[in-house]
């Protein structure tokens, strides 16, 4: 999810962020739009900030995963775009990645653009189309939702590792590349990803009995019929090669993931990160982040209590767990 400074050739880090760019204006003026004009409902500003500060926690907060020795970051915006629709997310995600490059010493402004184009675009994208080809097919609400979550946020890190194997083509067979990066984020990744699928589909089960989640944007357009087999295909060309040529190739053992696993990708072919924060060592890593996490809590602490007071202004009591 985060790909450090410098690891991206020219090339990948001027394409990618080509693309991210106009998605990322578009989504931050349709978001304008939707929850900062006048006639904007102001229970879902409040909404609005608890996502962003939210999902700013979220994706910085390491967690680890005792059955793989490493830990790695929950991507949120699968969530995000069940709730907010896709179009808004990019611009969230671009500026909590923006937030977190400069002060946090995750990320980088080089892959600004890559790490926006697979967190807000490429998972919230296999999101929407595991919705639309498991509606197609009539599967259940909260299955369809786990699942939806779960490849979403696998497909974050698939992304960064199909960026890699393009970035370094020209040093090591693509496939070779993806295979091994593939092997290191998964057995990392995937249980982490199962569990945030959980949580994800617990949380739009308790938004669903607040009436106030009815004015929210709901994902009306993932009912499209005419999607699922194309995705379908996609999906078992994607699986079925993952499996093939991930099997052939002994994976090196990684520390963890986002830095350790795709900075040692880039060293091992003579390509080093930047540090754009040397200053962020020991005791002063841990008060940014200490501090980090503190406002992000007081702000969605305080966004809430806005949102529940808009809901018994209108008469709309919201259910607890």
């Amino acid at each position: 999810m985060h790909l450090a400074e410098g690891i991206l050739p020219t090339v990948q880090m001027l394409s990618t962020t080509l693309v991210a760019v106009p998605l990322v204006f578009l989504s931050a003026y349709k978001l304008r739009q939707q929850f900062f004009l006048q006639n904007a409902e102001p229970a879902n500003r409040s909404f609005l900030t608890m996502a962003f500060t939210l999902s700013f926690a979220v994706t910085l907060l390491p967690i680890p995963i005792p059955i793989a020795g490493a830990s790695s970051h929950m991507c949120a915006t699968p969530l995000l775009t069940y709730i907010l629709g896709p179009v808004i997310v990019p611009a969230l995600t671009a500026a909590v990645l923006l937030i977190q490059a400069l002060f946090f010493a995750h990320g980088g402004l080089t892959t600004l653009g890559a790490n926006t184009l697979t967190l807000g675009i490429v998972g919230p994208a296999v999101t929407l189309a595991t919705l639309g080809v498991f509606a197609a097919f009539r599967v259940s609400g909260k299955l369809r939702l786990f699942f939806a979550f779960f490849l979403g946020s696998l497909a974050v890190y698939l992304g960064d590792s199909l960026l890699l194997a393009w970035s370094y083509a020209d040093k090591q067979p693509f496939l070779k590349t993806f295979g091994s990066v593939c092997l290191g984020f998964l057995p990392v990744q995937g249980p982490l990803s199962m569990f945030e699928a959980l949580i994800s589909t617990k949380v739009v089960t308790y938004l669903s009995k607040s009436h106030l989640f009815s004015d929210l944007q709901r994902p009306t357009w993932c009912q499209m019929r005419h999607v699922a087999p194309t995705v379908i295909l996609f999906l078992i060309i994607v699986s079925s090669g993952t499996v093939f040529f991930s099997s052939r190739i002994l994976a090196s053992t990684y520390e963890g993931l986002d830095e350790v696993l795709f900075v040692k990708t880039a060293e091992s072919f003579g390509v080093y990160a930047k540090d754009l924060n040397p200053w962020m060592t020991g005791e002063v890593e841990l008060t940014i982040f200490s501090l980090g996490f503190f406002v992000a809590g007081l702000i969605s602490g305080l966004a809430y209590n806005k949102w529940q007071t808009f809901s018994q202004q209108r008469g709309l009591q919201s259910n607890a767990f």
